[in-house]
């Protein structure tokens, strides 16, 4: 078994700095960057560590590195903001066996701690794991440096979700991740992050009813911080709500499983926001419990809001919406525009949820939620409906709509086309009037 030193000293997480590098342990200096540098160029590139990512540790101070290598190798981290005073850490190994013929085999973790603030793929055990391997290539150009969290979907099923229990690390589960250890919640800044795996939900399998215990339990204790940590965010890869298309899933059914497995929990403990893909679409509702939109805003939501963002596998379908129902409040699916969407919490009482196109960087949609009122959405059940104010003569049980913006940073209204056009209508009418006077037209010879 070789040793192999990964010395980090480029930007990390937060404020520290690390560069990863391999090289032979031979009594070298291991503080000495230009020593690791001219010892990386007489290292075997066939061994070289790669598939390079990061992920939120089991503390708010620390982060999880790993990286795979096609031998058997003993390694450890140096890190540190810079080459002087480096602390050590010797990286966890473990061998990756199930349809793993083509793809790297040995898999290395190491989780680094103490810092200062400063669907996976199709599928990942495909072709050997040769698919796995070629993803984590891909995306180690940013995962190398930013933290990449993860939540499992139907995807990731195959073998007990083997390739991905080895080849991800995510907060409170041992590596590998054990099969009960597939969800985890942890607190960033004003946000209290949760992800769930759902497609337990869908299993003869005891891990169900494991993981809404641990759901409850979690969301208990996370509404006992609210003063703190405002904001609850839930990141699951199957949706509660879609609309009807061209992939006919069961988040489009009247009556859902999963639905009704979670959604009075999350209404109960007023989660702000749910998170998922599977679907190759793009789909935003307004706040909505039981099929039922609230309100028509964003602010001081009444309900969770449900977005679908899974409009990044265009490649191989997109996934267009037949249907638009009353609680749907925007939705797109273009075979030229595959998104991605940025989260950025303001404060404890505003957050900003922004959608772009991936090739141009194009805004194609923006939304400001404000919530002064965080904590439980209610009871759940019927009685519930009665905070929605009835529309009158309309089959549409929605409340009036009112002024408010929802698009945080060109200050567009929501209505702006109907104030625009009944502007417009006065302006022309009160002109209309005044040229009609005797003495106006006298004056202007008309």
């Amino acid at each position: 078994m070789k040793k192999t030193n990964i010395k980090l000293s480029s930007l990390c997480f937060f404020i520290m700095m690390f560069i990863l590098q391999c090289s032979k342990v031979n009594g070298h200096n291991h503080n000495s960057i230009n020593s690791a540098k001219r010892l990386m160029t007489e290292y075997s590139q066939s061994n070289s560590p790669e598939q390079i990512h990061l992920s939120l540790g089991s503390q708010s101070h620390s982060i999880v590195v790993m990286w795979s290598t096609k031998l058997e190798e003993e390694c450890f981290i140096e890190y540190g903001n810079g080459p002087e005073n480096l602390k050590s850490v010797t990286a966890t190994m473990a061998q990756l066996t199930v349809d793993n013929e083509q793809a790297s085999q040995y898999l290395h973790r190491a989780e680094l701690l103490d810092l200062k603030p400063g669907d996976i793929a199709y599928n990942l055990n495909t072709e050997g794991g040769s698919i796995g391997d070629h993803f984590m290539r891909r995306v180690s150009k940013f995962t190398s440096s930013i933290p990449y969290m993860t939540t499992p979907g139907d995807h990731e099923r195959a073998h007990s979700f083997y390739h991905y229990r080895y080849r991800f690390s995510m907060p409170n589960a041992p590596w590998p991740m054990s099969e009960d250890s597939l969800w985890y919640s942890l607190n960033i800044g004003y946000t209290h992050f949760i992800s769930i795996n759902t497609e337990y939900f869908y299993l003869q399998s005891a891990y169900k009813q494991l993981q809404i215990d641990w759901l409850k339990k979690d969301l208990t204790e996370a509404n006992k911080l609210r003063d703190s940590v405002p904001w609850i965010i839930v990141m699951a890869h199957k949706p509660l709500y879609c609309t009807k298309s061209e992939m006919e899933q069961e988040c489009q059914e009247e009556n859902s499983y999963l639905r009704d497995s979670l959604e009075d929990l999350f209404f109960e403990h007023g989660v702000d926001l749910i998170i998922s893909g599977h679907k190759h679409c793009y789909e935003r509702s307004w706040p909505m419990y039981m099929s039922r939109a609230f309100q028509l805003n964003y602010i001081n939501p009444l309900a969770p809001i449900y977005i679908v963002i899974g409009a990044m596998g265009y490649e191989y379908m997109a996934d267009k919406q037949k249907s638009s129902p009353f609680w749907l409040a925007f939705a797109m699916s273009d075979t030229e525009k595959e998104l991605f969407a940025r989260l950025n919490v303001v404060n404890k009482t505003h957050l900003v949820w922004s959608v772009h196109a991936s090739m141009t960087n194009e805004d194609v949609d923006d939304v400001q939620v404000i919530q002064t009122k965080h904590g439980s959405f209610g009871k759940p059940g019927a009685k519930a409906l009665e905070k929605m104010k009835p529309r009158t003569g309309g089959s549409r049980n929605l409340p009036p709509e009112p002024f408010h913006f929802v698009d945080a940073t060109n200050i567009d209204y929501q209505y702006r086309p109907f104030i625009l056009s009944a502007t417009v209508f006065t302006i022309s009418f009160v002109l209309f009037l005044f040229l009609r006077h005797s003495k106006v037209r006298k004056v202007l010879r008309l």
